[in-house]
C-alpha cells in the first residue's frame, strides 16, 4: 500500500500514526481529546489532523454543542484511515516476529514509529 509508505516516511511519522491508531480505537474524537491522548503540542497535533484529513484518513464534521451553544470540529477515522491501519498494524507485527534476524534496535526503532 504505497499511502501507508508515504505516511511512514513523513518527518513527524511517529505522531501522524500515533495519531492515526487513536482514531481506530475511538469513535470521534475533537482536537483537544487528541492532544491530551497524545500529549504532543498544538501545531503538531494540527499538522498530524491536517496530513490525515488532507489524505482521507480521518474526516472532519462540526458538531453542535447542546448545552454550550458552540459549535466544535469532531474527526472519525475514514474506510481508507482504517485500511491504512490495519495495514501499518501488519507491518509491524510481521517486523517482530522477525526481531531474530533484524535485531532488538531496528525493531524497536519500527515499535517508536508505528506506535503499535
Amino acid at each position: 500500500m504505497v499511502l501507508v509508505m508515504v505516511l511512514l516516511e513523513l518527518p513527524g511519522r511517529a505522531i501522524m500514526t500515533h495519531t492515526l491508531g487513536l482514531f481506530a480505537k475511538e469513535k470521534e474524537l475533537r482536537f483537544s481529546d487528541v492532544k491530551k491522548l497524545t500529549e504532543y503540542l498544538d501545531p503538531e497535533v494540527d499538522r498530524a489532523l491536517k496530513y490525515l484529513k488532507l489524505n482521507h484518513f480521518i474526516r472532519a464534521k462540526s458538531t453542535k454543542l447542546p448545552d454550550m451553544n458552540r459549535t466544535v470540529l469532531v474527526y472519525s477515522i475514514t474506510a481508507r484511515g482504517r485500511a491504512a491501519w490495519e495495514a501499518i498494524e501488519i507491518y509491524g507485527r510481521a517486523i517482530e516476529e522477525r526481531e531474530d534476524v533484524l535485531g532488538r534496535q531496528e525493531v524497536q526503532e519500527v515499535r517508536e514509529v508505528l506506535q503499535v
